[in-house]
Formats: C-alpha cells, sequence, structure tokens
C-alpha cells in the first residue's frame, strides 16, 4: 500500500524516507507495557509487529487510540494477551467514508469489559460509507464480559439519512471465544436506527468456528431493525460445537420494516446445543427472506421444540 503524507506506519523497526510528514513509531517484537501514542493521522499502518500487553494497573488497549482513522490496515501482526477495555473504533465527524482492514493477524487471549473481546467497531455519526475486512485472521480463546467474544459491530443510524456498510469475513478461524454475560460468542453485529442502510454482513470461503459461547447466538448474533436492508450470508463456513441458551449456533433478528435476507449455503453446522435453537434461533417480527442450500445441520440439541 502506497504511503501518502499525513499517513501514520507501525512497523517492526522499518522505516520509509517516502513517509514524508507521516508519523512513525519502530514497534520492535518485544512486550508493551502501556499503549500506543494516539494516532490522529487519516491512515494507520501496522505490519508485520507483535503486541503482547503487559498488565501494569492501566486498564487500557493498543489501538482504541487509532479511533479518529479513516483508513485502518494491520497486517501480519499478532495482540496477545490483550487486556482491552475496548480496541474500538469510532466514527470521526463529517467523513465521506471509512475502512478498517485486518489481514493475517492473530488475537490471542484478548479480553474487554464491554463489547467486542478482540475488537469492536462502533459507528455512530455515519459516513456515506463503511468498510471492515478481515481476512485470514485468527481469534483464539477472545472473551468479553458484554456482546462479541471476539468482534462487536455496533452501528446507529439514528444520526445520517442513508450509509452503505460492508462487512467481509474471509478464511477466518474463531475458537473458545465467549461473551459472558452478553450475546454472540464470536460476533455480534447490530444496525439499528431510521437512516436507509444498505449493504452486506458476510462470512465464507472456509471461515471456522468452534467451542464458542454465550447467552443468545453461540457463535453470531446479529440484529437489523427497521429500514435496513443488510443481507446476512455464511457461505463455505464450519460451525462445531457451540452453545447458547438461546440459538446454539446462530440467533438472527429482524425488527420492524427491515428488507433483508438471510442465506446459508456450502456450510456445515454440528453439535451445537441450547435450550431453544440448537443450530438455528430467527426473531422476525416482520418479514425476513431466508434461504438455506447445501447445507448439513448434525447432531445439534435443542432441550424444548
Amino acid at each position: 500500500m502506497a504511503l501518502m503524507p499525513g499517513d501514520s506506519f507501525f512497523g517492526g523497526n522499518k522505516t520509509d524516507s517516502r513517509l514524508c510528514s507521516a508519523t512513525v513509531w519502530n514497534v520492535t517484537q518485544s512486550s508493551l507495557t502501556s499503549s500506543i501514542p494516539h494516532c490522529g493521522a487519516d491512515r494507520t499502518l501496522i505490519l508485520g509487529s507483535k503486541f503482547s500487553y503487559v498488565s501494569n494497573g492501566i486498564d487500557g488497549t493498543i489501538v482504541r487510540r487509532f479511533c479518529h482513522t479513516t483508513r485502518f490496515l494491520a497486517q501480519n501482526t499478532t495482540f496477545l494477551n490483550g487486556l482491552y477495555e475496548e480496541m474500538k473504533f469510532k466514527t470521526p465527524q463529517l467523513l465521506s467514508d471509512i475502512s478498517n482492514t485486518f489481514i493475517k493477524c492473530v488475537f490471542n487471549c484478548c479480553t474487554s469489559s464491554s463489547n467486542g473481546g478482540s475488537l469492536s467497531a462502533s459507528y455512530t455519526v455515519l459516513p456515506s460509507s463503511i468498510d471492515l475486512t478481515l481476512k485470514d485472521c485468527i481469534f483464539e480463546s477472545s472473551k468479553s464480559d458484554q456482546n462479541g467474544g471476539a468482534i462487536a459491530v455496533i452501528l446507529d443510524g439514528s444520526n445520517t439519512e442513508e450509509c452503505r456498510l460492508t462487512v467481509d469475513i474471509e478464511t477466518c478461524h474463531f475458537s473458545n471465544t465467549i461473551a459472558r454475560t452478553g450475546e454472540g460468542g464470536s460476533i455480534f453485529f447490530n444496525v439499528h436506527g431510521d437512516s436507509e442502510c444498505n449493504g452486506s454482513f458476510k462470512i465464507h470461503n472456509l471461515s471456522e468456528f468452534s467451542d464458542c459461547n454465550s447467552n443468545v447466538g453461540g457463535c453470531i448474533r446479529s440484529s437489523i431493525s427497521s429500514k435496513q436492508q443488510i443481507s446476512f450470508l455464511l457461505d463455505n463456513c464450519i460451525i462445531l460445537s457451540s452453545t447458547a441458551e438461546t440459538g446454539g449456533g446462530i440467533a438472527h433478528e429482524v425488527l420492524l420494516s427491515s428488507k433483508s435476507s438471510f442465506t446459508i449455503e456450502n456450510s456445515y453446522i454440528y453439535g451445537c446445543y441450547s435450550s431453544c435453537g440448537g443450530s438455528l434461533l430467527f426473531f422476525i417480527h416482520e418479514y425476513l427472506a431466508i434461504s438455506i442450500a447445501r447445507t448439513q445441520f448434525l447432531f445439534s440439541t435443542s432441550t424444548r421444540s
């Protein structure tokens, strides 16, 4: 990726004369005892680094301070033993679009006292478009006290007229992720408000979930409310041995006049458990187009019909 003036770059002992006026931190493969300084640049890159958070009494995060970055890329980077208040991206004011990308990153034993054990993307003042991309990433033993044991994506459309949202999760692996008191053992996805928000939430290409747990949606909890036209797609994925009070594998909710679709294709859901909806649970308040094709549901259990 080309670096432009005003970018910020984080990389293992790397500098680049082409950075011009960019801010550069040379992050080595060592432990950090506090957060990286605040980054206010338009674009932030973290390449080939290892962040091992060592708690010294500071309930902080490494990346929470990037909340005003409009272009964010982390690649070949490990986040280990994070004691995170929240690794959180918030929407800056008056933006045309926002893009956050993680490629070949590892999140191991990260925790949050709020939403998103490893990553929380919370958008309140919406730009015209939002893209969140995760490819070839691993989330292992991530835990949140509330929603989204690994990832929480929350979009509030109360303060804008329209927006395009794209969440793309490709070839990612989630194991032993837990939302302790909330929903979405691995992923919590919530879009609400009165805006005309169109877009897609896609998990595909051999993404895998195993041994995930929450109160609602052992692996995935998604909720879409009025006027939102969001398509949900799970394609060529595996869900194994996940549990919840309701919706052992996936719990999906549609409110009011949402014109949304839910599709599962070429997937395998095995050994999930719940008191209601061993594999899948739908909360449909008005309308939802559901398509399930070439998918196996095996040995999942619900204690209620």
